[in-house]
C-alpha cells in the first residue's frame, strides 16, 4: 500500500494580493460608474396629470352602486362547532356586482377591537379588495 494520508489535506488559504485589490478597486468604481449614467426614475402620483388624464378618458357606464360595510366580529355554527371570526354582516360577505364602467361607492365601518378573539393579539385589521373573475 502506498503511504498516503487517509483523509484529504487541507488546501492553502486564499490570500489577497495587490492584483486582487485592484480588481476589486476597479471593479467597484466600474459599479458607480454605471450607476451614474442611468437616468432619474419618473413617479406616477395618484394625484399626477398621467392618472387625471388616463381617468378622464376612460369615461364610464354612469352607473353608480353604493353599499355601506361594517367589520365587525361574528360567531358561526360550524357543524354545532362554534368558531369566532370577522365579517361584513353576512357570511362570507354581502355581494357586490358591478360591470365594467360601473362606479363602487363604499362606506366601511370598523367594529373590530385592536385585541380581538380571532388573533388574541394587539394588530391591526385591514381588508383586501380584490377584482373578479369572469
Amino acid at each position: 500500500m502506498p503511504d498516503r494520508p487517509l483523509s484529504p489535506t487541507p488546501s492553502s488559504p486564499m490570500l489577497l494580493t495587490r492584483r486582487g485589490v485592484l480588481g476589486l478597486g476597479l471593479g467597484a468604481v466600474a459599479a458607480a460608474v454605471l450607476a451614474s449614467c442611468t437616468p432619474a426614475p419618473q413617479w406616477v402620483t395618484p394625484t399626477g396629470a398621467a392618472v387625471s388624464g388616463t381617468e378622464k378618458n376612460r369615461g364610464g357606464t354612469g352607473r353608480v352602486t353604493t353599499v355601506d360595510l361594517t367589520a365587525a366580529p361574528t360567531t358561526l355554527d360550524l357543524a354545532g362547532t362554534s368558531a369566532a371570526t370577522w365579517a361584513f354582516g353576512g357570511i362570507p360577505a354581502p355581494v357586490i356586482r358591478l360591470t365594467a364602467g360601473d362606479t363602487l361607492k363604499a362606506t366601511v365601518r370598523n367594529q373590530l377591537d385592536a385585541d380581538t378573539p380571532c388573533t388574541g393579539t394587539d394588530s391591526p385589521s385591514a381588508t383586501t379588495w380584490m377584482g373578479s373573475l369572469r
